[in-house]
Parts: C-alpha cells; structure tokens; sequence
C-alpha cells in the first residue's frame, strides 16, 4: 500500500502550491548544515549529494517552479555560513561560491524572486561565520547579539518585498 498524503502535500510537507494558496510572500531559509558542501560531483538534479553543481540545477529547477506563481513573492535566504572550526576551507569557499552565484547570476530583476544576503553579513565579506557573530566557536549558529543587530534588518527586508520598493537591498 502507497503512504496516504492530504491533498497537496508531498510526503506530509507544504508544496509551492499549497503554500502559494495561502500566502502572498513565502520565505526559504537554509540551516547552517547546507554549507557543507563540496565541488566538482557529476550534477544530477534529484541527487541527495550536497554539492555547488547540484545546488545550482536544484535552484535553477527551483526558480522555475517560483516563477509559475507570479502573484506570491518569494524570499530566499542565501545559505548561512559555518564557522571555521567545523569545516574545511574547501567546503567553506564552495559555500561562498554557490551564495555568489545566487547573488550574481542565479537571480533576475524583475521576477518575483527576492534575496536576503545573510551569507555576507554574518561572514563580514569572509568564508566562515565570524566568530564574534557565532553562538560559540564550535557552534554555527548565529550569537544573540548578532541576531539581535540584524533581525531588524530582516524584517525591514521582508516589508521591501511585500511592498516591492527595491530588488537590490540586502
């Protein structure tokens, strides 16, 4: 017997149709674990493989499907960062490579795609979370005080798109 799902639910999870029923603005975010990634695997768009080539064909799969939704405005999170002593520098620059390609080529103007580059706030321009932005040195995620400077930055953000004032403001 196949597994039961409810109507417009993928294995029990909210589908961009389902979610797009119901909200005009929808936002991705990443956890800190997406930037453990690595370069050059064969590309495959359905592999599981966390990898700069992958994330690109899924991304561009996944901008496809966004763009069949023209009335619901979508925030994507760029991926955040790790910090330095719980990765490599290879899977570091390969994470600061896939965010710029998002940032530089994977998005268009005028679409109803927008960013939030945290990637570059917390890192400082670097590769690995900056470890006064860092909950602890071990620890990617984001410190209080960092989180507590930057949420207002995150909400004036999400109010841009909703009102749609500027596409270039991170």
């Amino acid at each position: 017997m196949g597994e039961k799902r409810a109507p417009g639910l993928f294995y029990g999870g909210a589908t961009l149709k389902t979610l797009t029923a119901d909200y005009d603005v929808v936002i991705f975010k990443h956890c800190f674990p997406s930037s453990d990634i690595v370069f050059d695997v064969q590309p495959d768009v359905d592999s599981d493989v966390k990898s700069v080539e992958n994330y690109k064909l899924q991304y561009e799969a996944l901008k496809k499907e966004m763009h069949k939704y023209p009335d619901t405005k979508f925030l994507l999170w760029t991926p955040p960062a790790l910090v330095e002593a719980v990765t490599t520098p290879e899977a570091a620059r390969a994470a600061t490579e896939f965010s710029m390609w998002v940032l530089e080529d994977w998005d268009q103007p005028d679409d109803n795609i927008f960013l939030w580059d945290f990637r570059t706030l917390e890192t400082e321009g670097g590769i690995y979370l900056a470890p006064e932005n860092a909950a602890g040195e071990r620890d990617s995620h984001p410190s209080y005080s960092f989180a507590k400077r930057i949420y207002p930055l995150f909400a004036r953000r999400i109010v841009e798109v909703i009102e749609h004032e500027s596409r270039n403001v991170k």
